[in-house]
């Protein structure tokens, strides 16, 4: 029998408070075969978003859009995402010109990782940029 949260027999108290204190980042190395030499393929380390970057990401996303700016989505999504062995970001915002700039092909893998691992389709981000 499935109890309200539809999560089958598993008996469990609802979270409260508490939840707060949970570390609940997940993070993830991404081969760059196109950065590499002799057949080597350096790593990148992402993370998952938190909701207010993730939302900031979608509401700039869509102010830059209807002002006709550059919108620059995966670059935005690297500097937001790629961290170090610490978890810290390794790009800030002022680094996203440049990181637009990167070769589409190279980018592409981590773009595609970081959407997984954040549960951000294509589809979702283009549309909230355009609503």
């Amino acid at each position: 029998m499935a109890n309200e949260s539809g999560a089958g027999d598993i008996k469990s108290k609802p979270l409260g408070r508490e939840m707060l204190d949970i570390q609940d980042a997940r993070f993830e190395d991404v081969a760059v075969p196109q950065w590499g030499q002799n057949g080597t393929a350096p790593m990148v380390r992402i993370r998952t978003l938190t909701a207010e970057e993730r939302d900031r990401y979608e509401l700039d996303s869509y102010d830059a859009r209807e002002k006709g700016s550059d919108v620059h989505l995966r670059a935005r999504l690297l500097a937001l995402a790629i961290v170090d062995e610490s978890g810290n970001r390794v790009f800030t915002d002022r680094d996203v010109p440049a990181l637009a700039r990167k070769s589409a092909g190279a980018v592409e893998p981590i773009v595609k990782a970081i959407r997984r691992l954040n549960c951000l389709d294509v589809e979702q981000v283009e549309a909230a940029a355009k609503n």
